[in-house]
């Protein structure tokens, strides 16, 4: 298949039911709905206007889950073990920015 060429060509009605869909199922799932792939899906979504309305961000107002938590209280102690790893320490960025935090 050539660039620009399409495996199937998308029915008003299968658009019409891509708009109702998208809304409240991720791409994954139309794409079993439709036979399709989640890059169909997506294209097909953007060539025509088609929003989910999830922007990534949360709505004003909106508690996270771990607020005025401690960490050991949201996380296991295996979790912790291994994000220590990753997490800059606070030598390491003082000795990289000369400043003790990131923000600072």
């Amino acid at each position: 298949m050539t660039h620009g060429q399409h495996c199937k060509p998308w029915s008003k009605e299968d658009i019409d039911k891509l708009r109702k869909l998208y809304k409240t199922h991720t791409r994954k799932e139309c794409a079993l709905i439709f036979n399709r792939s989640e890059k169909a899906i997506t294209s097909t979504a953007k060539r025509y206007g088609i929003k989910s309305g999830r922007t990534g961000y949360f709505d004003k107002g909106n508690v996270p889950f771990n607020k005025g938590k401690r960490q050991k209280e949201y996380m296991s102690e295996a979790s912790i073990e291994r994000i220590k790893k990753h997490v800059l320490r606070k030598e390491i960025c003082r000795a990289t920015t000369g400043r003790m935090g990131a923000h600072e």
